[in-house]
C-alpha cells in the first residue's frame, strides 16, 4: 500500500486506537450489574384490630439507576413474632397486642413496616346466664370474657358494668352483684362497642310467722319404731312458704331422736319434746316412748324452786 505524499502515519494510528478504546468503554460486551439500592413498599404502616388478621406487603427493589430488579431476592423479618409474624412472601399476620417492625432487605437495601395490633372488642360473654338471690344483701358473681372479630380473647379488656335497676340489684366494677330489694334487674357488661346483659332475680323469702305440725302428740311402743313429723311454715299473711328451711331437735335424744327430715325414732322409755324451727317461728310435738313389757318411767322430778331471800 502506498501512502499519499505528505501523509503522517503516527497521528492517524493514535486516532484509530483512541476510537477503538472509546467504543469498548461506551458499549461493553454485556449489560451492567444491577445492585439493590432502594426498596419501596406497598404500605409502611399496618394496624390490626384482631389477632390472626393479615395483610400482604409488596416490595419493589430498585437498582442504582432506579430500575426495577425483577428477580431480586428479598428477605422478611419480624422484630417481635409475638406481636406480628411475616412469611417469606410478605404476608404479615397479627399475633398479639403491641407494636413491632417488619424489616425487608435485599442486598444492602432495607425498608421497614410498622405494625400495630390493637384488639377491638367484638363480642362479650357473661357467665353464668342468670343469678337468683334469695335475700337482701346476698351477693352473686358474674364473670366476663371479651372477644375480638376473630373470636380471640382480649386479655385485660376494660369492662364497664351497669344495672338496669339499682334499686333491685347493684353491680360493682368487678361484676359482683348485691341484692337490694325483691324484683328483677338486668346486669350489662360493656367493652368498647360490644355489650351483653344477664338477668338477676331477687326473690326474698317471706319471714316465717308460725309452724303447723301434722302431729301434736304421739306414742311409740318399741325401740326403733319411727314416726314421721311434717311441718308447714306460714308467713305473716298466713300464706304457706313452700320450701322453707326447717330445723328439727329433740329435747331428750336418749328417749327419741329426730333427723333433718323430721323422722322420729324411739330409743328408750320416756317422753321428749320434738321441736321444729324456721326463722323465729317454732312448734313442737310430744313423743312418748312406752316399750311394751316394761314399766313406764317415772316422770322427771320438777326442778328445785329458786331460793327465796328472808324478809328484811
Amino acid at each position: 500500500m502506498r501512502l499519499a505524499p505528505g501523509f503522517c502515519f503516527l497521528p492517524f494510528l493514535a486516532t484509530l486506537i483512541f476510537g477503538f478504546l472509546s467504543a469498548c468503554l461506551t458499549n461493553p460486551s454485556g449489560p451492567p450489574t444491577q445492585e439493590p439500592t432502594t426498596i419501596t413498599l406497598s404500605t409502611y404502616r399496618i394496624v390490626f384490630t384482631a389477632v390472626d388478621d393479615y395483610e400482604r406487603v409488596d416490595a419493589t427493589v430498585l437498582d442504582q439507576d432506579s430500575r426495577v430488579i425483577s428477580d431480586a431476592t428479598v428477605h422478611w423479618r419480624s422484630a417481635d413474632g409475638s406481636i406480628a409474624r411475616v412469611s417469606d412472601r410478605g404476608v404479615v399476620t397479627a399475633s398479639g397486642n403491641g407494636t413491632t417492625q417488619i424489616t425487608v432487605s435485599s442486598g444492602y437495601a432495607t425498608a421497614t413496616v410498622t405494625v400495630s395490633v390493637e384488639q377491638a372488642a367484638d363480642s362479650v360473654e357473661i357467665m353464668p346466664s342468670a343469678i337468683t338471690l334469695l335475700q337482701v344483701g346476698a351477693t352473686g358473681q358474674f364473670t366476663v370474657v371479651v372477644y375480638d372479630a376473630n373470636d380471640r380473647i382480649i386479655p385485660g379488656a376494660v369492662v364497664v358494668w351497669s344495672s338496669s335497676n339499682p334499686e333491685i340489684a347493684t353491680v360493682d366494677a368487678n361484676g359482683l352483684v348485691t341484692a337490694v330489694s325483691p324484683g328483677d334487674a338486668l346486669i350489662t357488661a360493656s367493652s368498647g362497642g360490644a355489650s351483653t346483659s344477664r338477668p338477676v332475680y331477687v326473690e326474698v323469702a317471706p319471714e316465717p310467722s308460725r309452724i303447723v305440725l301434722n302431729i301434736s302428740e304421739a306414742t311409740l311402743a318399741a325401740v326403733g319404731q319411727s314416726l314421721q313429723l311434717d311441718a308447714q311454715v306460714y308467713d305473716d299473711n298466713d300464706a304457706a312458704i313452700p320450701g322453707a328451711a326447717v330445723m328439727w331437735s329433740s329435747s331428750r335424744p336418749e328417749v327419741a331422736t329426730v333427723d333433718a327430715s323430721g323422722l322420729v325414732i324411739a330409743v328408750s322409755n320416756g317422753t321428749t319434746r320434738v321441736t321444729a324451727t324456721s326463722g323465729d317461728a317454732s312448734a313442737h310435738a310430744l313423743v312418748h316412748v312406752v316399750i311394751e313389757g316394761t314399766e313406764p318411767p317415772e316422770p322427771p322430778e320438777p326442778p328445785d324452786p329458786p331460793p327465796t331471800e328472808p324478809p328484811e
